[in-house]
Protein backbone atom coordinates (compact mmCIF):
# COMPACT_ATOMS: atom_id res chain seq x y z
CA UNK A 1 0.00 0.00 0.00
CA UNK A 2 1.41 3.08 -0.82
CA UNK A 3 0.63 6.52 0.94
CA UNK A 4 0.66 10.10 0.40
CA UNK A 5 2.21 11.72 3.38
CA UNK A 6 0.15 15.35 4.32
CA UNK A 7 2.93 17.13 4.47
CA UNK A 8 3.42 17.19 0.42
CA UNK A 9 -0.07 18.53 0.80
CA UNK A 10 1.01 21.31 2.49
CA UNK A 11 3.39 22.69 -0.12
CA UNK A 12 6.44 20.10 0.43
CA UNK A 13 8.39 20.02 -2.73
CA UNK A 14 6.30 22.62 -4.26
CA UNK A 15 3.67 19.99 -5.98
CA UNK A 16 0.73 22.55 -7.42
CA UNK A 17 -2.03 19.83 -7.66
CA UNK A 18 -1.12 18.05 -4.60
CA UNK A 19 -1.42 21.90 -2.68
CA UNK A 20 -4.65 22.03 -4.42
CA UNK A 21 -6.05 18.62 -2.49
CA UNK A 22 -4.70 19.47 0.47
CA UNK A 23 -6.09 23.29 0.39
CA UNK A 24 -9.52 21.60 -0.43
CA UNK A 25 -9.21 18.81 2.09
CA UNK A 26 -8.80 20.90 4.61
CA UNK A 27 -11.91 23.34 3.90
CA UNK A 28 -13.57 20.60 4.25
CA UNK A 29 -12.47 19.05 7.63
CA UNK A 30 -10.81 16.13 6.01
CA UNK A 31 -7.32 16.92 6.16
CA UNK A 32 -5.15 13.55 7.14
CA UNK A 33 -4.15 13.87 10.62
CA UNK A 34 -0.49 13.84 11.30
CA UNK A 35 -0.36 9.88 11.11
CA UNK A 36 -2.89 9.75 8.32
CA UNK A 37 -2.23 9.45 4.67
CA UNK A 38 -4.11 8.95 1.28
CA UNK A 39 -3.37 6.06 -0.82
CA UNK A 40 -1.83 7.11 -3.61
CA UNK A 41 -4.30 5.02 -6.06
CA UNK A 42 -6.82 6.81 -4.56
CA UNK A 43 -5.49 10.08 -5.29
CA UNK A 44 -4.88 8.99 -8.73
CA UNK A 45 -8.74 7.62 -9.68
CA UNK A 46 -9.54 10.74 -8.24
CA UNK A 47 -7.75 12.95 -10.57
CA UNK A 48 -8.76 10.75 -13.07
CA UNK A 49 -12.30 10.88 -12.76
CA UNK A 50 -12.47 14.68 -12.22
CA UNK A 51 -10.32 14.96 -15.47
CA UNK A 52 -13.04 12.93 -17.24
CA UNK A 53 -15.84 15.28 -15.45
CA UNK A 54 -14.14 17.77 -16.98
CA UNK A 55 -13.63 16.83 -20.35
CA UNK A 56 -17.25 15.59 -20.42
CA UNK A 57 -18.71 18.59 -19.53
CA UNK A 58 -16.53 20.41 -22.02
CA UNK A 59 -17.27 18.62 -24.67
CA UNK A 60 -21.10 17.55 -24.39
CA UNK A 61 -22.82 19.97 -22.01
CA UNK A 62 -23.87 21.77 -19.51
CA UNK A 63 -24.81 20.16 -15.65
CA UNK A 64 -28.64 20.76 -16.28
CA UNK A 65 -28.36 18.48 -19.81
CA UNK A 66 -27.34 16.14 -17.75
CA UNK A 67 -30.04 16.19 -14.98
CA UNK A 68 -32.33 14.02 -16.66
CA UNK A 69 -35.16 14.40 -14.25
CA UNK A 70 -34.19 18.36 -13.42
CA UNK A 71 -33.95 17.94 -9.55
CA UNK A 72 -31.02 20.12 -9.33
CA UNK A 73 -28.71 16.73 -8.46
CA UNK A 74 -26.72 14.24 -10.89
CA UNK A 75 -27.53 11.16 -9.22
CA UNK A 76 -25.79 7.50 -10.06
CA UNK A 77 -28.24 6.58 -12.80
CA UNK A 78 -27.40 10.00 -14.71
CA UNK A 79 -24.26 9.57 -14.23
CA UNK A 80 -24.09 5.92 -15.40
CA UNK A 81 -26.32 7.09 -18.60
CA UNK A 82 -24.17 10.20 -19.01
CA UNK A 83 -20.81 8.37 -19.10
CA UNK A 84 -22.35 5.28 -21.37
CA UNK A 85 -23.49 7.70 -23.75
CA UNK A 86 -20.43 9.68 -24.23
CA UNK A 87 -17.91 6.64 -23.89
CA UNK A 88 -20.55 4.43 -25.88
CA UNK A 89 -19.81 1.45 -23.68
CA UNK A 90 -21.42 -0.23 -20.67
CA UNK A 91 -19.97 1.19 -17.45
CA UNK A 92 -19.14 -0.46 -14.24
CA UNK A 93 -20.58 0.77 -11.42
CA UNK A 94 -17.21 1.01 -9.31
CA UNK A 95 -16.50 3.34 -11.88
CA UNK A 96 -19.94 5.02 -11.54
CA UNK A 97 -19.31 4.87 -7.71
CA UNK A 98 -15.49 6.83 -8.42
CA UNK A 99 -17.09 9.47 -10.56
CA UNK A 100 -19.34 10.61 -8.07
CA UNK A 101 -17.11 10.05 -5.25
CA UNK A 102 -14.29 12.45 -6.68
CA UNK A 103 -16.55 15.42 -6.21
CA UNK A 104 -19.20 14.52 -4.17
CA UNK A 105 -17.82 16.91 -1.24
CA UNK A 106 -20.67 16.90 1.33
CA UNK A 107 -20.77 12.88 0.69
CA UNK A 108 -24.87 12.85 -0.68
CA UNK A 109 -24.49 9.71 -2.92
CA UNK A 110 -25.55 12.53 -5.65
CA UNK A 111 -23.66 15.33 -7.39
CA UNK A 112 -25.20 19.05 -7.05
CA UNK A 113 -24.64 21.85 -9.15
CA UNK A 114 -22.16 23.65 -6.79
CA UNK A 115 -19.80 20.51 -6.56
CA UNK A 116 -20.11 20.71 -10.43
CA UNK A 117 -19.30 23.93 -10.17
CA UNK A 118 -16.59 24.09 -7.96
CA UNK A 119 -15.05 21.38 -9.94
CA UNK A 120 -15.13 23.42 -12.96
CA UNK A 121 -13.87 26.29 -11.31
CA UNK A 122 -10.72 24.80 -9.81
CA UNK A 123 -9.81 22.91 -13.08
CA UNK A 124 -9.99 25.82 -15.22
CA UNK A 125 -7.88 27.71 -12.70
CA UNK A 126 -5.38 24.86 -13.04
CA UNK A 127 -5.07 24.82 -16.90
CA UNK A 128 -5.11 28.41 -17.00
CA UNK A 129 -2.14 28.71 -14.69
CA UNK A 130 -0.75 25.77 -16.77
CA UNK A 131 -0.52 27.77 -19.92
CA UNK A 132 0.71 30.75 -18.31
CA UNK A 133 4.20 28.93 -18.14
Amino acid sequence: KVALPRNLMNGFCSIEPLICLGEALKQQDKFPARDDFIPAKELIVRHCCKTRWFELMQEKGSFDEFDLNHDGVLDRNEIKAMLAKNLRREIPDFVVDDMIKSIDSDDSGVINAGEFSYLMAVTERQLTKRNDF
